[in-house]
């Protein structure tokens, strides 16, 4: 359950919740292993300020990893609140703080979290987990917890004969198999008392324009061939093969990928388009179906263009739906004046036509329980910036859980079923400069009654690459 710290709010204040000694947890019953609950109890002493609870829990203390937005919780006769946390493990120990939001000109604030409650583990330990993988200790499930004690009368664990005409075995642990100082070997692990040889690291092949290799002490690598090497298409750029004729001595600088749309890919709402470029690049000329749109001089290059490094995102609904294409081409001056480097195109769809009459506007017009379509993004999709990722789901899905590269991120009980929330249809979008650059999973999957419960739906998953 463990997932990325959320930092606390500052904007908010912090009087809006007051939870400290006025906040009481207590244990509302468990019936097997998966299936405890916990009830939540808090004080607030300002509700008119208030539109709504999340709710964050933790395998550790100090943080607050999984978020659930619970909403507006009306309090009882005696100004008490309550919410019931519940699906938790019957041998874990969680850790729980809550924040209050409210909505000021239609941008979500909340509040800094409260103190933190531990709810404990029923039981301390589960008999199967107690095996430490040592053949020399017997492992025992005990009222205080696992205890694992060498016993040195187990065939080879004893000193030397085992007292039993058995030798000891040469390993207990993979620290007893040493490690020869290359990583390309892998590490020497210990199996059945026996050191056997690692895994050895398997690089990516070379290409025509790169060279890869295991060092022995980074593991794999990769470098480029000089610049200007002969290769299939023309000529080695920055470990690229690029055409003579539209790089070739000026390769240096120009556009190397557009990011925020793919090829081939579908679209709707808000874009964040970028152009990214080698470093001689001093400005970048946009194209919209041909004709000249914009010319950014300075990074991000923004195809519709920034405020001191701030993107401002482009808008599809001011398009008709249909084929577009976008070209951005890098110029070695600023104002797209001098010599031309590469350029990269991008043709893709707009489609933000809504629900027909027969379809049912919150599960994109798909029947069945689960989630049929993510949009916003798509597998291969290279993205930077905020991007609006939404789930459509079929007839009879009352929530939908989020994951994010296979950790828990959100659950929606209502429609749009956005992946980083929203108040009354109004999208957060999620700023992907809070994961690093690279390749990332979204998973989301429909349920039949809120809050992630009840018969499990279809499930839809998506491979991208974050590039800011």
């Amino acid at each position: 359950m463990t997932t990325k710290t959320k930092t606390p709010p500052v904007s908010f204040p912090s009087r809006v919740i007051a939870l400290g000694a006025m906040f009481y947890l207590l244990l509302a019953g468990s019936a097997s292993a998966g299936d405890r609950a916990h009830e939540l109890r808090w004080l607030q002493p300002d509700p008119q300020e208030v539109s709504g609870f999340d709710v964050y829990l933790s395998l550790e203390p100090n943080s607050a990893s999984i978020g659930i937005d619970i909403g507006m919780v009306t309090a009882d006769s005696d100004d008490v609140h309550k919410y019931s946390v519940e699906g938790l493990d019957d041998f874990t120990d969680y850790y729980v703080v809550m924040t209050a939001y409210n909505f000021n000109s239609g941008l979500r604030q909340e509040s800094g979290f409260s103190n933190q409650l531990m709810i404990p583990a029923v039981d301390l330990c589960i008999p199967t987990n107690c095996d430490d993988g040592n053949p020399c200790t017997v492992d025992t499930c005990t009222a205080s917890g696992c205890t694992n004690v060498m016993d040195s009368t187990i065939d080879g664990c004893g000193d030397g004969s085992g007292g039993d005409g058995n030798p000891d075995p040469d390993c207990l642990t993979h620290s007893d198999c040493g490690d020869d100082g290359n990583v390309c070997n892998g590490t020497p692990q210990c199996l059945d008392g026996s050191c056997m040889p690692g895994q050895e690291l398997v690089c990516a092949e070379s290409t025509e324009c790169t060279i890869s290799f295991c060092d022995i002490a980074g593991g794999c690598q990769s470098v480029n061939v000089s610049d200007g090497t002969g290769c299939s298409a023309g000529s080695c750029q920055h470990g690229s093969c690029v055409s003579d004729e539209t790089g070739g001595d000026n390769a240096s600088f120009g556009v190397t990928a557009i990011t925020g749309i793919s090829n081939g890919g579908t679209f709707s709402g808000q874009l964040d388009i970028r152009a990214m470029a080698d470093s001689g690049t001093d400005s970048v000329k946009f194209f919209l179906n041909g004709a000249p749109f914009r010319i950014e001089n300075t990074a991000p290059y923004s195809f519709n263009g920034d405020s001191g490094g701030n993107v401002r995102l482009w808008d599809t609904t001011t398009k008709s739906n249909g084929t577009y294409s976008i070209k951005a081409v890098g110029y070695d001056a600023a104002d797209a004046a001098g010599q031309t480097g590469t350029s990269v195109t991008i043709t893709f769809e707009i489609n933000n036509s809504p629900a027909s009459e027969d379809e049912d506007p919150d599960d994109g017009g798909s029947s069945g329980l689960g989630v049929h379509t993510l949009t916003g993004v798509s597998s291969g999709d290279v993205v930077s910036g905020q991007i609006d990722v939404r789930a459509l789901v079929g007839e009879g899905t009352m929530s939908v859980r989020f994951r994010l590269d296979g950790k828990s991120h959100r659950i929606e009980n209502s429609a749009p079923f956005t992946f980083n929330g929203d108040k009354n249809g109004e999208v957060n979008l999620f700023d992907t400069n809070s994961l690093s650059n690279g390749t990332h999973k979204i998973k989301a999957t429909g349920y039949e009654l809120k809050r992630g419960k009840g018969q499990q739906g279809t499930s839809v998953e998506i491979v991208f690459t974050v590039q800011n």
